[in-house]
């Protein structure tokens, strides 16, 4: 397993409303919908749904390099975005390998 991994580090631009807010947000991180009175669950998945990752805070992420690409393609359009190499620690991967 490769020991460097990229720190993705977004903030949302101004001019995005509350409702693309929220939009933007169920799609990257996915969420739960309950219908009929909360009888029925439904997991609605995002882009880091299947993407092994460690999650610093809501807008820091730590991903392999290998999904980076997929990541930045998402947040160009209404998000500035900062990234930075990271040496992954034995612990990183460690929770890299449980994930995937």
């Amino acid at each position: 397993m490769e020991s460097v991994g990229c720190l993705i580090s977004f903030k949302l631009r101004k001019d995005v409303k509350s409702t693309a807010r929220t939009k933007f947000f169920r799609e990257l991180y996915g969420c739960v919908d309950k219908s009929n009175y909360k009888k029925y669950t439904y997991i609605r998945k995002g882009i880091l749904g299947d993407i092994p990752r460690i999650q610093l805070s809501r807008a820091v992420i730590i991903v392999r390099n290998e999904y980076k690409e997929k990541i930045l393609k998402f947040l160009q359009h209404d998000a500035i975005v900062e990234t930075r190499k990271v040496v992954l620690q034995k612990d990183d991967k460690i929770k890299f390998a449980k994930k995937s």
